[in-house]
């Protein structure tokens, strides 16, 4: 289960991993599963990502999660 951040589904819990679209009035919403670690902790955050309506060729994650996404990697 990984939390969206942004957009229209912001908040969401989605039980799939992997890229999405949303599709909302005719318009396709685009989200991008994304992890990121944190060096010093060793944790991990996975959750999907809202770039935009237009699939992005080059990505950098501007939204973080909350600190509670955050999990200790085994």
């Amino acid at each position: 289960m990984h939390e969206c951040l942004g957009g229209p589904v912001d908040g969401v819990v989605i039980e799939k991993s992997g890229h999405f679209a949303v599709a909302i009035e005719g318009k396709f919403h685009y989200y991008r599963f994304c992890v990121i670690k944190q060096e010093k902790t060793n944790k991990v955050a996975k959750f999907f990502h809202y770039v935009g309506t237009k699939w992005p060729l080059l990505f950098v994650p501007r939204l973080i999660p909350n600190a509670r996404a955050f999990r200790l990697v085994d």
